[in-house]
């Protein structure tokens, strides 16, 4: 019979009375040669490759993740202190907008820094990044809106504060996209 039997072990490395494989020579190709795989490829007889072990992140690294997630959980409460009031409104939008950018540079700083020395990802970047993205999603477009249609915004809002049933907040809403050039024909009911 040659060679082991199925479900026995694999012998692996120099066996006992076998010469040790020899180094290539002078003219040989590095990866070339019998029995041996091309550059690059796992070389039979040797270990495979263990992934080195990632450490703990440096405080800085701690620190900045957690800045990431105070920005960006003010991102989103500062979206509290909308009122009626738009003038202020774009304010606290632009603040909110510019915080939950903030959030976000700073949590993707410290998720490259972290990769870059090989340590775990900090606690609080990811949430971070997450509510800071939010922020500047409410914002962003809230913001953009305002600045487009101020005088329509600010009517809209003087009507919705004085009306008094869904009726009348129906009627401003119409007001409203009449005057943005919005067709209202989809609002109406069929």
């Amino acid at each position: 019979m040659a060679g082991p039997r199925y479900g026995d072990p694999v012998p692996h490395g120099p066996q006992y009375g076998q010469p040790p494989p020899q180094p290539p020579g002078p003219g040989d190709q590095p990866g070339r040669g019998p029995g041996r795989q091309p550059a690059g490829w796992p070389q039979p007889n040797q270990p495979p490759r263990v992934r080195q072990r990632a450490n703990v992140p440096e405080r800085e690294l701690r620190q900045r993740a957690i800045a990431a997630l105070v920005f960006g959980g003010v991102s989103l409460i500062a979206l509290f202190g909308l009122s009626a009031d738009l003038r202020k409104g774009v304010y606290v939008l632009s603040f909110s907008a510019l915080i939950g950018l903030a959030a976000c540079v700073i949590g993707i700083s410290a998720l490259v820094k972290a990769r870059k020395t090989n340590s775990y990802r900090p606690r609080g970047a990811i949430g971070g990044i997450v509510l800071g993205v939010i922020g500047m999603l409410i914002s962003v477009p809230i913001l953009l809106t305002y600045l487009a249609f101020p005088t329509q915004l600010t009517n809209y809002v003087n009507c919705l504060s004085q009306a008094q049933n869904s009726t009348a907040q129906k009627a401003c809403m119409t007001q409203f996209y009449k005057s943005i050039g919005l067709d209202t024909s989809a609002l109406k009911n069929p």
